[in-house]
């Protein structure tokens, strides 16, 4: 009986192991996705995605935050790397954060997967008040890529903003947030770099 509890705890001890394993062992997905809240709301429509999709994206999430979590893509060896990060930035306009960290996480990426296309994306209009906030951190953004070959900006503004500049009524969940009807046409443009 002894032996018994013995065998039986160490087959335990060896099963949760293998559960480790595979936990921290390699995932492939042909995208990952990096950034704040914007991001992250894709999963609750991950039918808009490509089902090889990780997001990786943190709510609240600011450009220093994103810098620590790019080296989280590795483990999926993707394709592409989608990123948008600086919204909580623009919300309390620091602008000097998005232009310190921004260029890390790019830098960070492509030493890490070198064969990876980066995708930098333009934060989304907000509210008539934060506009010029935002248009400094898609500028700043624009800025810090460069003409990288590897990093390609994308700013989808124009099919979600209202002739005021803040984001459309139909795409807006809280003035800042996309709702189900933003993230179903952010998915069909984000389509054709995936």
């Amino acid at each position: 009986m002894r032996n018994q509890a013995v065998w039986l705890c160490a087959f335990l001890v060896l099963l949760q192991a293998g559960n480790v394993f595979s936990q921290t062992s390699q995932y492939n997905a042909t995208a990952v996705l990096l950034g704040d809240s914007e991001m992250i709301g894709f999963e609750n429509y991950p039918q808009f995605l490509p089902k090889d999709t990780a997001n990786l994206a943190v709510g609240g999430a600011r450009t220093v935050d994103t810098s620590r979590d790019a080296s989280r893509a590795v483990g999926y060896n993707p394709k592409s790397v989608f990123i948008l990060t600086g919204t909580a930035d623009s919300l309390v306009g620091d602008i000097d954060s998005v232009s310190n960290h921004y260029g890390s996480i790019i830098e960070s990426v492509q030493s890490l997967l070198p064969n990876t296309k980066i995708y930098a994306l333009a934060l989304f209009p907000q509210n008539v008040q934060t506009k010029p906030l935002v248009d400094n951190i898609n500028a700043t953004i624009k800025k810090v890529i460069g003409t990288n070959s590897n990093t390609v900006f994308l700013d989808f503004t124009p099919s979600f903003a209202a002739p005021d500049g803040s984001l459309k009524s139909e795409f807006n969940l809280d003035g800042v947030h996309l709702n189900q009807s933003g993230y179903k046409l952010w998915g069909e443009l984000l389509a054709p770099y995936f």
